[in-house]
């Protein structure tokens, strides 16, 4: 095997090796992340000073504060005539879902229906600037349609950046440095993914009586502004978001069903990654537009988290 200089580099003669030759063993792997270490030039004592050499070290967020926090829940199943949308059927199971879960997880919950824009900015303001000391975390969640950085309320769009950063360490001090997590369940954009398991329709067509998944008009990636924010998309940017009109949308589904069995236990990327895997092996299998038919759908999320986020149980004393 060689180094990086073309040399040809000496085994261990008692080290362990896998079957491609490579040297596993615990000390050789620690002296080839030091010689590695070496071979970077520009790194300055103040970055060495931070502890973050060693992929081991990064530290999980304190989830031991008093509370573990709100979560916001915004389920819009109907709109106002003016703003063209079709009702989204199917989301109130998503709703009820998700509270349930967040609740199982220590979160106190609020699900606002169908509020309108004014409404909406007031319940954000109201949470941002409420004292959230003795709280571990932040959940917002909104269910509805989207386009190019807006998400719907029931009778106009907002921004969703503007919301967004209403919880930035500047503007709302008593969240610096805790997790914010986001959960955007919207379409962004016109397209389907190509695929070859679930029935479907576009909300710009009829609302049948039967059983079918339909997509929520959508919104592309928003990037808040600071650290420690995580925001989980339900799908990827450009593409429709399915919605099964009984049993609510693919990506809620997964994420709930993701969090009802190890919520407790793993870390949130680890989860958000197994929910891209769930929904990324479904595709339409019935819709009153026969084009969706076979069609796929693969959320994404964008992590600023500085540390891994877990949900341990709470431990109340008596």
């Amino acid at each position: 095997m060689s180094d990086d200089t073309g040399k040809t580099a000496e085994k261990t003669p008692d080290a362990s090796n896998d079957s491609d030759g490579l040297d596993t063993s615990i000390d050789a792997r620690g002296s080839a992340r030091i010689a590695a270490r070496s071979r970077v030039t520009g790194i300055s004592a103040g970055i060495r000073s931070l502890g973050l050499m060693d992929k081991d070290v990064l530290d999980a967020y304190n989830m031991n504060h008093g509370t573990r926090g709100h979560a916001l829940i915004f389920n819009h199943e109907n709109f106002h005539w003016s703003v063209g949308m079709n009702r989204r059927a199917g989301t109130q199971i998503d709703a009820d879902n998700l509270n349930d879960r967040f609740r199982e997880l220590g979160f106190t919950t609020h699900v606002h229906q169908d509020v309108s824009t004014v409404r909406v900015r007031e319940i954000i303001f109201e949470a941002a600037r409420a004292d959230h000391s003795n709280y571990d975390a932040f959940i917002c969640v909104f269910l509805s349609h989207g386009d190019d950085g807006i998400i719907y309320a029931h009778d106009g769009v907002l921004r969703l950046q503007d919301l967004m950063n209403q919880f930035r360490g500047d503007v709302c001090p008593s969240l610096a440095g805790k997790p914010k997590i986001f959960f955007i369940q919207a379409c962004r954009g016109d397209q389907h993914e190509i695929g070859v398991d679930a029935p479907d329709e576009p909300d710009s067509g009829p609302m049948p009586d039967e059983r079918m998944t339909v997509a929520d008009a959508g919104t592309q990636p928003t990037i808040p502004a600071g650290a420690d924010f995580l925001v989980a998309y339900s799908v990827t940017q450009g593409y429709f978001s399915h919605r099964d009109t009984h049993y609510g949308s693919w990506f809620v589904q997964a994420l709930s069903y993701i969090l009802a069995t190890y919520g407790n236990e793993l870390e949130i990327c680890e989860m958000l990654s197994m929910v891209n895997r769930m929904v990324s092996q479904r595709q339409v299998e019935r819709a009153v537009d026969q084009e969706m038919i076979g069609k796929k759908q693969v959320p994404c999320f964008l992590s600023m988290l500085t540390k891994k986020l877990y949900f341990p149980r709470k431990v109340h004393h008596t």
